[in-house]
């Protein structure tokens, strides 16, 4: 749990200088969006450069690019500490509600375990018929309870390293 507090909070102060450093590392992007070799921990491994923001409908320009990297914040460097299961010795154990309530509260907790390392997810989740609001904290380990099975070096976000955040969304149907 220490290694977990230790990794959370250096994540954490990173997405912290990451406020800063966007917008002096867009003025220095090349013509793609790509950040110099200095800053490539802040982009989006799967989306880099201008690939990014029109996913989030932000225009493909270094202020969406800002904008993008912001909302994304030092996220490469989350995902060097991606899950990387052996999928040959592995076990996955779901506990909870994946999806949320449309009303109430839930909570959800996957674990993973692969020769000897272990990675976890936990979400405690409020439903307010069209929002929800919720606290987890772990690894992005949705993705493998829907048959996900990224490599170590996977241009995609399941497994990446969350730390402890708050968010919420809008619940569909």
């Amino acid at each position: 749990m220490m290694r977990f507090a230790l990794l959370a909070l250096y994540v954490e102060l990173a997405a912290l200088l990451a406020y800063p450093l966007v917008p002096i590392a867009v003025l220095f992007a090349d013509n793609l969006g790509r950040l110099p070799s200095w800053a490539q921990w802040l982009e989006t491994q799967d989306r880099p450069g201008l690939l990014g923001p029109p996913s989030e409908g932000y225009p493909a320009s270094r202020w969406g690019l800002v904008r993008w990297l912001w909302r994304n914040r030092a996220y490469t460097l989350r995902n060097r500490y991606r899950a990387t299961p052996n999928y040959n010795d592995w076990s996955l154990v779901v506990d909870g509600d994946i999806e949320f309530p449309r009303f109430g509260g839930s909570i959800l907790s996957i674990v993973i375990e692969s020769k000897g390392r272990r990675w976890w997810y936990r979400r405690w989740s409020l439903s307010f018929v069209h929002f929800v609001l919720y606290f987890h904290a772990g690894w992005k380990l949705l993705g493998y309870t829907e048959g996900a099975r990224p490599a170590p070096n996977a241009k995609v976000s399941t497994g990446m390293f969350i730390g402890v955040a708050i968010r919420s969304d809008d619940l569909r149907g």
